[in-house]
């Protein structure tokens, strides 16, 4: 099975969040980890949150959470 690279990025940054153990992760940071460029994963982001399988909190101390 083939998948395309928007849904792979996709899958491994809900991973990524999924497995933090604080709650709250930013594009940043995982654009870091998971070697995924940050305007890429904005693009992915904008999809996932409209499409509700992901949140966010806007702060100093928030981020993206499952």
């Amino acid at each position: 099975m083939n998948l395309n690279t928007k849904l792979r990025y996709g899958l491994r940054a809900i991973l990524y969040i999924y497995r933090k153990d604080d709650k709250f992760a930013t594009i940043s940071e995982i654009s870091e980890k998971e070697k995924i460029s940050k305007r890429y994963l904005e693009n992915i982001f904008y999809n996932l949150k409209k499409g509700g399988i992901i949140e966010s909190k806007k702060g100093k101390m928030g981020g993206f959470y499952v």
